[in-house]
């Protein structure tokens, strides 16, 4: 009886699989996102800890130090971008929508700190 009941042109069963494909994607893409986002906080975590050891004693990087007496307005925003990353991804991981908003804004941020790092680099 199921076959041969029409929805759309489609018969039945073949909507069922479909549906069933894409919630077995569903869940191949949440392991994806809980990966990435794992793997975003370890980077942003790791940040915070090198901010940490170059705020009590200067890191040299080529020929550099990147300390607060040397660079303190770069290191305000590494301090912001690392922690906006952790916290983005920790909502991401909940599934809340702010994490899905800001987790792409976070990234893009440490994109820019980056940017503004090399060209600190340069000078």
């Amino acid at each position: 009886y199921l076959a041969s009941v029409r929805v759309g042109g489609q018969s039945l069963p073949f909507l069922y699989n479909l549906l069933l494909c894409r919630l077995k994607n569903a869940g191949e893409r949440r392991r994806r996102f809980l990966i990435i986002s794992r793997v975003a906080m370890g980077f942003g975590l790791v940040n915070c800890l090198f901010l940490a050891i170059a705020a009590v004693s200067p890191v040299a990087i080529k020929g550099l130090s990147y300390g607060w007496v040397q660079a303190p307005s770069l290191m305000i925003f590494h301090a912001l971008v690392s922690a906006a990353i952790v916290y983005a991804a920790k909502e991401k991981m909940r599934g809340s929508d702010l994490g899905h908003k800001a987790f792409p804004a976070a990234i893009m941020s440490y994109v820019l700190w980056l940017c503004m790092a090399l060209r600190w680099l340069t000078q």
